[in-house]
């Protein structure tokens, strides 16, 4: 079943409340929360959403980045001009029907000439990422369950 063009909205969300974090994972809340007051300043979250349904949230971090891991601090270092992709969640009732590809594709149309750099954790979306034209990083470990990938 292929996504609807014609309902979907894209948006940045303004006015953040902390209810905006109750749509993330548990685990996500806990790790995000703590930090939002320095994070907030250079983050932009956007959404996507099929009619009145929001969908699928992420995060452009641009300044502050969250708590990195030992390989993001490496990557940070070589992309520290470029946002930063994180936290992109799509509620898992609207998986596997291209929300997330539409969220990637909206974000890049808004900025076509914008670098992006993020990292996955679960290796199996190595290929959702490589459809939608990001590289492995070349500082990526050869045996690891984290990878970076950059679009120039």
């Amino acid at each position: 079943m292929g996504v609807s063009l014609e309902t979907l909205q894209f948006s940045k969300l303004e006015g953040i409340t902390l209810d905006f974090f109750e749509f993330f994972p548990h685990e996500w809340k806990q790790e995000l929360f703590p930090q939002w007051e320095t994070l907030s300043e250079s983050t932009e979250i956007f959404i996507l959403k099929h009619g009145t349904f929001l969908t699928t949230v992420g995060l452009v971090f641009k300044i502050n980045f969250p708590h990195l891991s030992t390989l993001e601090k490496k990557a940070v270092k070589e992309f520290h001009s470029y946002p930063y992709i994180g936290y992109l969640y799509t509620l898992p009732k609207y998986r596997n029907q291209g929300y997330g590809k539409q969220w990637f594709k909206h974000l890049l149309d808004k900025n076509p000439m914008q670098n992006y750099w993020l990292t996955i954790e679960d290796l199996e979306l190595e290929k959702f990422y490589t459809k939608l034209n990001f590289i492995p990083w070349k500082g990526n470990p050869q045996v690891s369950d984290e990878k970076v990938f950059t679009r120039f």
